[in-house]
């Protein structure tokens, strides 16, 4: 029988995007195309997300059943009728069996993010979450050219948006809703912030200066909105 890498099963409520404040149960799905998740690996990942992904997307909670995953998911989350599939990269693993046996057990909505490098629409998802990234090089990796709403992330040191990417994404990008997302480098890897005397008063600054940057955007270009990691704010996963 077919098992999935998990990384992590955990009951939260949604920080980012349209659903922010919903209650979900959290599936991360292990591995993602663009870095293997080994933080001395950061250097080698083809994309410039490796190097202030947060994300723990390693297996371990190792190889497990969809029907597992699918009970774990419900005993975590009694009573919720919503589930988040993320990872790493998702696509990678899912599939219909998963998506049916999450289904089964009465999640009558599956969300999920997706980093847009694959494409074919996912089996059983009701929304997609497209966070397009770039590679080394600064050009865009995405293939999925819509979704049902693209988030993407600004920070002056790692992933600087203009307002002209935030063109080129709608312009290319179908969704109903688009938002930009100031990276909270205070969780970002110590690779990012090993060369500054005092990392946590620098990234703390860092992270006051994405957020005022990404205001900006948005009051520059109204068809985009602001998402915030507002879980974290409260202390949640």
């Amino acid at each position: 029988m077919k098992s999935y890498g998990v990384s992590e099963v955990f009951f939260s409520v949604q920080g980012e995007g349209a659903y922010t404040g919903t209650p979900m149960a959290f599936l991360r799905l292990a591995g993602c195309n663009l870095w293997d998740g080994i933080e001395e690996h950061r250097p080698r990942g083809t994309g410039s997300c490796a190097d202030w992904c947060d994300a723990s997307f390693l297996p371990k909670l190792g190889r497990m059943l969809a029907e597992e995953i699918a009970k774990y998911l419900r005993f975590v989350a009694p009573g919720c009728h919503h589930a988040c599939v993320t990872g790493g990269e998702p696509t990678l693993q899912w599939d219909a069996g998963l998506a049916g046996a999450i289904a089964a057990a009465g999640f009558d909505e599956i969300s999920m993010e997706t980093n847009g490098t694959t494409i074919g629409a996912p089996p059983g998802v009701t929304w997609l979450t497209l966070s397009p990234k770039r590679d080394r090089a600064g050009a865009w990796t995405h293939r999925r050219l819509g979704a049902d709403e693209v988030k993407v992330v600004h920070s002056r040191r790692f992933h600087a948006l203009s307002g002209d990417d935030l063109d080129y994404l709608r312009a290319t990008l179908a969704a109903r809703h688009y938002f930009v997302q100031p990276c909270d480098e205070s969780s970002a890897p110590i690779l990012a912030v090993s060369s500054l005397s005092r990392p946590g008063a620098a990234t703390a600054q860092s992270s006051r200066e994405n957020e005022q940057d990404a205001v900006q955007l948005v009051l520059s270009r109204p068809e985009w909105r602001l998402s915030q990691q507002t879980n974290k704010r409260v202390g949640l996963p």
